[in-house]
């Protein structure tokens, strides 16, 4: 019995020191114990700065590679536009251009020969264009019959007969018809009409431009009185049809008889970009060239001119009732894609 005791006794004993040993290593964790709450490596505050230090990195990662991917994108951008202007030109053309009065059959006799002559003296002085005024049925059809192979010609027979007398010609080895339509402006006592407006492009170059023949109508002859206001009526509308024409970004050139001298001028010079080729400015007014002329070329801001002649020699004056009036142009087109 005594030694029962015993034993229970030694047995409590070793129990109760087992119960210290977990308590004291639950309470006193050893040091070195990676996962001590004492340990320096597993504080609450290291673990955020672990994770903080974690998370920069993937920003950082992040924002980099999408840096990347933006610098690649702008790179691919200047490399398809580089591209895109190098197949881009501007083309010109240079040639002579001429305005003529040939003075219509009905007028003086002889209307066929002398318009024969008149393209005689534009193909001497090798003139490419020309706006042509009072080229009447018969004179039209000699030009395409001893011209037609040579020269271009519009609206020709294709209109009715006081519509077809302002006439655009050109040299076909040089320039194509891009476009043939009219505008319809005044005529004598306000009479309707239509005045030739003709897109060429170059063959070579492909630049393109306007031309247009227009005829104002004179005072005091055909006992038809004063017809400065069906002219001044005209010139606005020529005005804002030169206005649209420009914004388009085509070279324009208007040429024909005016029957006004400084008024015309005056009038295009200061309501548009347009300019003469015989000089003149609206530099702090109007200031219209020498020549005080009835007949006028002028173009556009994309258009240059040099070398105005006024060609007003014997042979002209016994045969027409207006110089002829030619001059060099360089017309700057619109960008085009190259060959």
């Amino acid at each position: 019995m005594q030694r029962k005791k015993t034993l229970l006794g030694v047995a409590y004993a070793g129990i109760i020191l087992a119960l210290f040993g977990v308590a004291a290593l639950t309470f006193f964790p050893h040091k070195s114990d990676p996962m001590s709450l004492d340990s320096p490596s597993v504080t609450v505050a290291s673990l955020n700065r672990t994770m903080s230090a974690s998370r920069a990195k993937e920003d950082d990662s992040t924002a980099d590679a999408l840096a990347a991917q933006h610098q690649a994108a702008l790179e691919t951008i200047d490399k398809q536009r580089a591209k895109h202007e190098k197949t881009l030109v501007i083309p010109v053309t240079k040639f002579t251009m001429a305005t003529f009065n040939v003075q219509g059959s009905s007028h003086r006799g002889g209307g066929a020969s002398r318009v024969l002559r008149a393209m005689s003296l534009l193909q001497g002085n090798s003139v490419d264009v020309a706006s042509l005024q009072e080229v009447q049925r018969n004179q039209r059809a000699a030009i395409l019959g001893s011209y037609g192979g040579t020269y271009g010609m519009y609206p020709a027979m294709n209109a009715r007969e006081g519509d077809a007398h302002n006439q655009v010609i050109w040299r076909k080895s040089r320039f194509e018809l891009v476009t043939g339509t009219t505008r319809t402006y005044h005529y004598f006592r306000g009479q309707a009409r239509r005045m030739p407006l003709v897109k060429l492009r170059d063959k070579d170059t492909q630049a393109e431009f306007w031309v247009t023949s227009y005829h104002n109508p004179a005072s005091g002859v055909l006992g038809m009185g004063n017809q400065a206001g069906w002219r001044a009526r005209n010139v606005s509308m020529q005005i804002r049809d030169a206005n649209a024409i420009i914004a388009t970004g085509v070279p324009l050139i208007i040429a024909g008889d005016m029957n006004d001298r400084n008024t015309y001028f005056c009038a295009m010079v200061m309501n548009t970009s347009m300019h003469a080729s015989d000089g003149g400015s609206d530099n702090g007014g109007c200031h219209p060239p020498g020549e005080h002329n009835i007949d006028w070329i002028m173009g556009s801001p994309l258009i240059e001119f040099s070398g105005h002649v006024r060609l007003d020699n014997g042979v002209v004056n016994a045969t027409y009732d207006h110089p002829l009036y030619f001059t060099q142009v360089v017309a700057t087109g619109k960008r085009i894609r190259g060959q």
